[in-house]
């Protein structure tokens, strides 16, 4: 039972960080990529070095991603699909915060 509920609880806080970083993950996307529609994501992993969130773009699977969070935030860490990468707007991508303080100057 205590199994359980500890399932549970981490089932709820996944979904909690991934519905809070969800905007952060949708700003880096569509800033970055060209043709970005939507965002789906799927789940988090809990690994040794943090907690990553899988996803894809445009109901397309194989337009994947996994983004890292860093401490409970998610700002530029991203491994991609080699089709996702081919949509690349830029050489260098910008960060979260790099973005939020481009669109504040506006």
């Amino acid at each position: 039972m205590k199994q359980d509920t500890k399932k549970v609880q981490k089932t709820s806080e996944n979904q909690t960080l991934m519905h809070a970083q969800k905007q952060n993950i949708e700003l880096y996307l569509k800033y970055n990529y060209k043709d970005i529609e939507n965002v789906t994501l799927t789940d988090v992993e809990d690994t040794p070095m943090g907690k990553l969130i899988n996803g894809y773009v445009n109901d397309n699977t194989k337009l994947f991603f996994t983004a890292t969070i860093s401490g409970d935030t998610f700002d530029n860490g991203i491994g991609l699909s080699g089709e996702l990468g081919d949509l690349a707007k830029y050489d260098k991508d910008k960060s979260v915060t790099e973005i939020k303080d481009e669109q504040n100057k506006k």
